[in-house]
C-alpha cells in the first residue's frame, strides 16, 4: 500500500483508478482511507459474473432457452 500511496501523491496531474476483483472488501477500503489516497483515485468493482467462452456455446442457467432454441426455433444470440 506504501508504494501505491507513493504513485499516485507523485502526480497530481494524473487520474488513478483502482480496480477491485471479484470485489472490494474492507479492509482495502480502510487501508486507502488510511493513506490519505481515497480522494485521489477513483475506485471501481470488477463484476466478472459472466465471460463468453465460446460463440456457439449455449448455457443451461438461461431460463429461456428450452423455449427459444426448441419450441420456438429461434438460435439467435442475446
Amino acid at each position: 500500500m506504501n508504494k501505491i500511496k507513493e504513485i499516485v501523491l507523485s502526480s497530481e496531474k494524473k487520474e488513478y483508478t483502482i480496480i477491485f476483483w471479484p470485489r472490494r472488501n474492507i479492509f482495502c477500503s480502510q487501508k486507502i482511507e488510511d493513506h490519505n489516497i481515497y480522494a485521489n483515485v477513483n475506485i471501481k468493482d470488477f463484476n466478472f459474473d459472466l465471460i463468453p467462452l465460446e460463440s456457439d456455446l449455449l448455457s443451461l442457467e438461461m431460463d429461456f432457452l428450452f423455449k427459444e432454441c426448441y419450441i420456438e426455433s429461434g438460435y439467435s444470440l442475446y
